[in-house]
C-alpha cells in the first residue's frame, strides 16, 4: 500500500508539476508574445518616426532647391533688366552726345562761313581801296 500511496503522491506531485509547467510555459509565452507585440509596436512606431524624418528632408530639400533655383532665375532676371537698363542709358548717352556733336559742327560750320563773308567782304573792300589808289582819278 505505501507504495501505491508513493504512486498517487508521485503521480499527484508529478500532475501538480505539470500543471504548474503548464502555467509557467504559459506565463512565460504569453510574456514573449507581449514582447513580441511591443517589439512590433516599436518597430511601426520606429518606422512611423524614420517615415517622417525622411519625409521632413525631402521637405525641406525641396523648399532648398526651390529657393535656390528662385534665387538663380532672379538673379538672371535682375541682370538682364540693369543690363537691358545701362543699353538703354547708353543709348541716350550716345543720341545726346551725337546731337552735341551735330550742333557743335553745325555751329563751327556756320562760324566757319560767317568767317568767310567777313574775309570776302573785307577782300572787296580791300580790292575797291585798291582799285582806287592804283586806277587814276580820271578814268573814274
Amino acid at each position: 500500500m505505501a507504495t501505491i500511496m508513493n504512486g498517487n503522491i508521485a503521480k499527484d506531485a508529478l500532475a501538480d508539476a505539470a500543471a504548474k509547467a503548464e502555467v509557467e510555459t504559459k506565463a512565460m509565452v504569453n510574456t514573449m508574445l507581449d514582447a513580441a507585440e511591443k517589439m512590433e509596436e516599436n518597430g511601426r512606431a520606429l518606422l512611423d518616426v524614420e517615415q517622417k524624418i525622411y519625409q521632413s528632408g525631402f521637405a525641406l530639400w525641396k523648399e532648398w532647391t526651390q529657393f535656390h533655383i528662385n534665387f538663380n532665375v532672379d538673379v538672371v532676371q535682375q541682370t538682364a533688366d540693369q543690363l537691358l537698363a545701362v543699353r538703354e542709358r547708353l543709348g541716350i548717352i550716345a543720341e545726346n552726345e551725337l546731337k552735341r556733336l551735330y550742333e557743335l559742327l553745325t555751329s563751327e560750320q556756320k562760324l566757319t562761313l560767317d568767317a568767310a563773308e567777313v574775309f570776302q567782304a573785307q577782300v572787296k573792300v580791300a580790292s575797291e581801296q585798291a582799285a582806287e589808289i592804283f586806277i587814276p582819278a580820271a578814268q573814274n
